[in-house]
């Protein structure tokens, strides 16, 4: 097989949409290579290979003709930085790689080709330039992409005669007669292709056409041909792939071993080429270490050996049916599996557990004892904690439950959280959270999409596991062997991610403020909240029971019965039978996205009616529907995973099921709110900064105005509409105040005047004054915004309070679109990042203070700037009275940070306490 490697790169390059890494390394055409190159190795699975790829620089044919290919634009930017990554992937994928200096590839693999078929070799060429067809004879066959990147062609004599009406040979002499636009080959004005052809079919050669000259009847050919002569045998000599060039490579030192798999797997995971990554799981397994199936005594020595070295790396097992365990080790080269009881009463969660005793963040992170368990080595005994269950409890072993509540020593591992919860299921409190790869890798880039340790270990130790099965050495399925091999890349890359986050100055964030969190976040996790199952199934019937009606109200406005959740009947009826205009034609039908749809609500009742049948619907199928799915058949509570890696911003986010999205601002959302409730004997407690991204740029900026606004307690937005329309503050109206509330969380999120314009209802003109009128105003707001910016660009990161950092390459994106949106996230993340780490570090004392005085109270759920808590009833306002206190005083801003506190039976129906 032999590749031309710089057309497949063009080819994927143009076919593919512009991909780049999380660092800003573009990655489409280099992602395209492989992926064209990678499935033809594992289909043809050749004996020897030779990537070919044009040497820099000029070659034998510009000093024939200085004018080949001289209208070719200069390579792209975002090409030219893909080609060496390119030859790194030819190497990496184990393929001999040649370019000679004077020659292009296709003579490279003219001349190979040549040299295998006279060896007696089958021979493929693969190339999206089909002057390599000129090559094929018996035993040569070529393979080209016609267009895009799958759509390919098999070329053998028979094919290249159907196709172009001439043989391979005639190939040059007929790009010679015709020209070739691409590689700027003249060829003979008012001779084309067919004509071409024609000529070759009765000559067999330019040169047989000038030696048989007379014989052309045309005049007026034999004229063109007669006069573009010169320029024919040149072009010929252009077009013509040489076959003789001088290279010293030998068959023997082409053969193919295979994949270089650890090199190709760190080059992978350096472009973040994940699904490339799971298609290595076959090339073998390279990780180094050993995997034992745990037994009793293997757990005693484990233990031991963890208490002598100080730390224990664990990783959750997630398994088929249920089954559930851990990945432990001590040390880098072994690792032991557990598997969890069978038994595991249906995910249940030990609330009391978290209630009573568990001692705070504190005593999980540093300072807890270990837990009174002081029966000898190798028994089992139940955990010391109260249980929901009336059944038999499982047991864990006594030995391993005591090094796994004990603080003292060091949790290492990949997804503590997830271990947390799963050892919470049996009463135990995992204790002494250090360090979690994720979460690391996580605060060192933000940005990249995937966070597992996985990946960490095959960019810096070529090693990989698929997630789904395939075959692995031993006996092990993919669902063991992959946590058991993430808990061995902990064990030996800690340094080095320490390193990356010394190195960043992101040490005492990931210390003291992320890994704190991640083991709040675990009990509330497997706390949850409390919900009102009747009040929610009778919602779900009271949505039902609406979107019912409005399906039957559409059908008769409409007068016809569709699908209502069919985009395409949608538009056939409003754009095909009710002839509504300021419809948009797509490529499947009529587009019925919500902006189409909510710029004709006002005019059309139908429309108005879809979007309310949309919203319900949503709400029904993504509240009521997802949260009686999610809800625990034991604690009847729901228990959302807070996903800690996510938000580039810093920020938490949440799933199964998101409670972070349920609109507040709705009759129904309110709805919903209300049916998460306070047990009997409880209440809930919502604390919620206000404004707190307004503060923060106040603080940022020092603008005078706005400081004094929050220092004074004054209406920030009656202020800020007094100094945009240039009156006093007693003369704002309630309009004014609207339009510049609406401005100042503009400013905020770089809401350009287009938007503004929408959601105002004004047009974008005067959306624009505003935005002027704002930053004249208060012109410190904008010299902050522009600074940061500047900032970020050249040091390619904005930073937050906490000095988080958020890597911004796209801001050195050549599209302008993206380089915007850059800016625009770049001067917000100070203020959303640093509001995200101020509700961390209050969510993390919170945690190691509500035990100490309030053990029966804990925290439920986190919503951007809003906290929630569960209290009894007798010490909520106690219990408020502390969240404030903590809130307010988690950093030292310019401005004071206020927090709206109120108290209540459920979400919704909360009444707010006084200072």
């Amino acid at each position: 097989m032999l590749i031309d490697g710089n057309s497949l790169v063009h080819r994927a390059f143009h076919a593919l949409p512009p991909l780049s890494s999380s660092t800003g390394q573009p990655t489409g055409a280099v992602y395209g290579f492989v992926q064209m190159v990678l499935p033809l190795l594992e289909s043809e699975k050749p004996e020897r290979v030779l990537v070919a790829f044009d040497p820099p620089g000029k070659t034998f044919r510009h000093e024939m003709d200085e004018q080949y290919k001289a209208h070719r634009p200069e390579m792209a930017d975002e090409l030219g930085a893909q080609m060496g990554l390119a030859r790194e992937m030819a190497d990496a994928l184990g393929l001999a790689r040649l370019e000679m200096p004077g020659y292009e590839a296709d003579d490279v693999i003219g001349t190979m080709a040549l040299r295998a078929q006279e060896q007696g070799q089958e021979v493929l060429i693969v190339s999206s330039d089909r002057d390599m067809v000129q090559l094929i004879r018996p035993g040569i066959r070529v393979l080209a992409s016609i267009k895009g990147m799958k759509d390919t062609k098999l070329y053998d004599e028979e094919a290249v005669r159907e196709q172009y009406g001439i043989g391979p040979e005639q190939i040059p002499d007929m790009k010679a007669l015709s020209g070739d636009a691409s590689d700027n080959i003249p060829g003979i004005a008012g001779i084309g292709p067919v004509g071409a052809a024609k000529l070759l079919q009765e000559f067999g050669s330019l040169q047989g056409i000038y030696d048989g000259l007379e014989g052309v009847k045309q005049e007026s050919l034999r004229r063109k041909l007669t006069d573009g002569k010169e320029l024919a045998m040149l072009g010929r000599q252009l077009a013509r792939i040489d076959t003789k060039v001088p290279v010293e490579l030998t068959l023997e030192q082409l053969k193919w071993p295979g994949p270089r798999a650890m090199e190709a797997r760190r080059l992978f995971a350096r472009l973040e080429f994940g699904n490339l990554l799971e298609r290595t799981g076959h090339w073998g397994a390279d990780w180094q270490g050993t995997i034992h199936m745990a037994e009793s005594e293997d757990l005693v020595a484990l233990c031991d050996r963890a208490r002598q070295v100080g730390h224990l790396t664990l990783a959750p097992l997630l398994g088929p049916k249920g089954r559930t365990g851990l990945a432990l080790t001590a040390a880098p080269e072994e690792v032991w599996v557990w598997l969890m009881p069978e038994g595991d009463p249906d995910g249940g969660v030990r609330a009391p557990a978290l209630q009573h005793g568990s001692g705070g963040v504190r005593a999980a992170m540093q300072t807890s004892p270990s837990p009174a368990l002081q029966s000898r080595h190798g028994k089992k005994a139940s955990a010391p904690t109260a249980s929901l269950f009336d059944e038999e409890e499982p047991e864990l072993p006594e030995c391993l439950a005591a090094v796994l509540g004990d603080a003292a020593v060091a949790k290492w591992g990949s997804r503590l959280k997830e271990a947390a919860r799963l050892l919470l299921r049996f009463g135990v409190t995992l204790r002494g959270y250090a360090f979690d790869a994720e979460v690391a890798d996580y605060l060192v880039a933000p940005q990249r999409p995937d966070h597992s340790i996985m990946l960490t270990a095959a960019g810096e130790l070529g090693w990989w596991v698929p997630d789904k099965d395939v075959d692995l050495p031993g006996d092990l399925p993919v669902w063991q062997v992959r946590p058991a091999v993430e808990a061995m890349a902990v064990e030996r890359l800690r340094d080095v991610v320490l390193g990356q986050l010394g190195q960043l100055e992101l040490l005492d964030i990931f210390e003291n403020v992320e890994m704190p969190l991640a083991a709040v976040l675990a009990e509330m996790e497997a706390r949850g909240i409390a919900v009102d199952v009747a009040q929610l199934q009778e919602l779900g019937e009271t949505l039902t029971t609406q979107i019912e009606a409005l399906v039957d109200e559409v059908y008769t406005l409409a007068g016809c019965e569709f699908n209502l959740d069919s985009p395409k009947q949608v538009g056939e009826v409003l754009f095909g039978n009710l002839c509504l205009a300021k419809g948009k034609k797509t490529k499947t039908g009529w587009s019925t996205s919500a902006a189409v749809l909510e710029e004709l609500a006002e005019e059309n009742v139908v429309v108005a009616k879809i979007l309310e049948y949309r919203e319900l619907s949503k709400l029904r199928s993504t509240y009521v529907d997802a949260l009686l799915r999610e809800l625990d058949p034991i604690s009847k509570r729901i228990h959302t995973t807070f996903e800690q890696t996510v938000a580039a911003t810093g920020r938490l986010s949440s799933r199964g099921p998101n409670l972070q999205n349920i609109p507040i601002k709705t009759e129904t959302g309110r709805l919903i709110r209300g049916c998460f409730v306070a047990p009997p004997g409880k209440l809930l407690v919502k604390a919620d900064y206000s404004q707190i991204e307004l503060r923060l740029l106040a603080h940022f900026c020092g603008d005078e105005n706005l400081v004094t606004a929050f220092r004074e307690a004054e209406d920030v937005h009656r202020r800020t509409a007094s100094m945009i329309y240039g009156c006093l503050p007693e003369n704002v109206t309630s309009d004014m105040r609207r339009v510049a509330k609406t401005v100042n969380f503009a400013v905020l999120y770089g809401m350009g005047s287009l938007a503004l314009s929408k959601s105002l209802g004004i047009s974008r003109n005067e959306a624009q004054q505003f935005i002027d009128q704002y930053f004249a105003a208060l012109s410190s707001v904008k010299e902050f915004m522009d600074g940061t910016v500047a900032r970020a660009k050249a040091e390619g990161y904005v930073s937050t309070i906490l000095g988080r950092r958020r890597p911004m390459p796209d801001l050195q994106s050549p599209d302008r679109q993206v380089a915007a949106y850059a800016e625009r996230a770049a001067a917000n993340t100070p203020l959303q990042g640093s509001a995200a780490d101020i509700v961390k570090v209050a969510m993390v004392r919170l945690a190691n203070l509500l035990p100490e005085r309030f053990p029966e109270a804990g925290m439920l759920l986190q919503v951007h700037d809003e906290l929630v808590l569960e209290a009894p009833e007798a010490q909520a306002q106690a219990v408020a009275g502390l969240v404030r206190e903590v809130m307010e005083n988690v950093v030292e801003l310019n401005v004071p940070l206020t927090v709206e506190v109120a108290i209540g039976h459920n979400w919704r129906d909360v009444e707010d306490v006084g200072k």
